[in-house]
């Protein structure tokens, strides 16, 4: 279903492999046509409800939406149901920051070897 003549084979692997995994499982026996968007919402519930991370659910609604996407473009289904249900939220990470003394510590490294703060000295003789 999936037009994949312009991802990369690794892509495309990839893409078969969330379908089969954690789409076909669920919506398999149904046609693209009867899709609604209650059985989409069942797809992400049964992946949360087995414990699959939230980047996982994510996936298995991009690759689906992706395929409905073409279906719809060549006429399969009228309503791209993928579309209608909100995305997985994906758990925020606070990013990694360098303390005070951190930031004075590299600001104060040698301009020869930049990198002495991070490594803790200079290689070999400086």
């Amino acid at each position: 279903m999936l037009p994949l003549a312009h991802v990369a084979r690794t892509t495309a692997d990839s893409y078969a492999t969330i379908a089969r995994l954690y789409i076909l499982p669920t919506l398999g026996r149904r046609r693209l046509d009867q899709l609604s968007p209650a059985d989409v919402r069942k797809m992400l519930t049964t992946l949360r409800e087995d414990g699959r991370s939230p980047n996982t659910q994510r996936l298995a609604r991009s690759v689906l939406r992706r395929a409905l996407r073409t279906a719809e473009v060549d006429g399969l289904v009228t309503r791209h149901v993928a579309a209608l249900v909100d995305g997985v939220r994906l758990p925020r990470h606070d990013g990694r920051t360098l303390t005070p003394q951190q930031a004075r510590t590299l600001l104060g490294a040698d301009i020869d070897y930049p990198y002495r703060a991070l490594v803790g000295g200079c290689p070999g003789a400086c």
